[in-house]
């Protein structure tokens, strides 16, 4: 399809149509992996920790609504993006984006360790928070359902607090404690194997999380700020854990794994919001291929579906923390009583919780 093809409106329900499955089926968190050149930059695109400006809006030649660009044009070039034609004469207005970072740090440590690209970046984005429209390849419909599933488009310029890049250099030596098997990246294969067998060969047996493990995934993600929440649960699930099936599904957490993989990142704050999502739901998310991206949709499901958080809030400001003589109610036992009624307690349960705390 040539340019001179692209349709100057756009179908209402193709429209309809990719809106669904831009706000049902896209994770709101998506990772990159980039160098000072990708896309053409910096002579024709602005590739930074700051900003990402796809060479179309970096020309003055974007869309600000993909949309109007006509039901034609946004798939061309779309296909155009994907195919790799950043270098040609038409400027593309998106930018490759994963849901998974296994793919994103062997992808960025094979720019960085064999292809010695300089000032290789590691990135996340919130898709809910910056201005932009993100789609996964397979449902703009120019390639077979089952390919480009590793892949999302983003339309648009990224900058502000929904997007944070770090250096992987910067997260190296902390990287290959909890993927060590990054080091085959060395070997010259094909860069466009994305890792799907060294993938593969970690999804082969399951391996338990260890307390050095989590504080290193702690200390990784905390340099993505406020962003930190999606890579350490990305990370986590970078290899297959107790919790996938042999049948390749994500059974439910227990309590006690929720409160270890809660306890041992810190307590990252979880959006409310999240937990009714529709991309969150099972199943959502194509993720054939990319046992890892299931892993980490289900878990985060778990935790923000978890009521560990409305347990906490319940005993706030009831009970002191324990000292040396045992903890203590801060409120009389009626008023205490009181409360908890309020948020549905059954008396008998309130009594047993009662006697188990030395009153004043």
């Amino acid at each position: 399809m040539s340019a001179q093809n692209q349709s100057e409106t756009f179908c209402p329900l193709e429209k309809q149509r990719l809106e669904n499955l831009r706000k049902t089926k896209v994770p709101r968190y998506l990772f990159r992996a980039f160098h000072r050149n990708s896309s053409g930059a910096p002579d024709n695109a602005t590739m930074t920790a700051l900003e990402i400006i796809p060479p179309a809006f970096f020309n003055g030649k974007g869309h600000a609504i993909p949309y109007d660009m006509g039901t034609n044009g946004l798939v061309w070039n779309a296909e155009f993006h994907y195919s790799g034609g950043v270098h040609s004469n038409t400027l593309t207005e998106f930018s490759s984006w994963a849901a998974s970072l296994h793919l994103v740090l062997f992808y960025g440590t094979q720019l960085t360790r064999v292809y010695h690209y300089r000032d290789v970046h590691v990135a996340v984005i919130d898709t809910q928070t910056v201005d932009i429209y993100a789609w996964h390849v397979p449902h703009l419909g120019f390639i077979d359902q089952e390919d480009g599933i590793h892949e999302y488009l983003i339309h648009g310029c990224i900058r502000g607090k929904g997007y944070k890049a770090v250096r992987l250099e910067d997260l190296q030596t902390d990287l290959d404690l909890v993927f060590p098997e990054l080091k085959t990246a060395r070997r010259k294969n094909r860069v466009y194997g994305w890792g799907r067998e060294l993938r593969d060969a970690m999804f082969q047996h399951s391996q338990r999380v260890t307390t050095q493990e989590l504080e290193t995934i702690r200390r990784i993600a905390s340099r993505f700020d406020t962003l930190s929440l999606p890579v350490s649960l990305a990370l986590l699930n970078l290899r297959a854990r107790p919790w996938l099936t042999k049948t390749k599904q994500v059974r439910e957490l227990s309590t006690r794994e929720i409160k270890s993989i809660r306890d041992g990142l810190g307590a990252p704050k979880i959006p409310e919001e999240l937990k009714t999502q529709p991309w969150l739901q099972e199943d959502m998310v194509l993720t054939k291929g990319f046992d890892d991206v299931r892993q980490w949709i289900r878990v985060l499901y778990y935790l923000a579906n978890s009521t560990e958080d409305q347990k906490e809030s319940k005993k706030s400001g009831w009970v002191k923390k324990r000292g040396r003589r045992g903890r203590r109610l801060e409120k009389k036992p009626n008023e205490v009583k009181k409360d908890l009624e309020e948020h549905g307690w059954k008396t008998s349960v309130i009594i047993k919780f009662l006697n188990t705390i030395k009153r004043k």
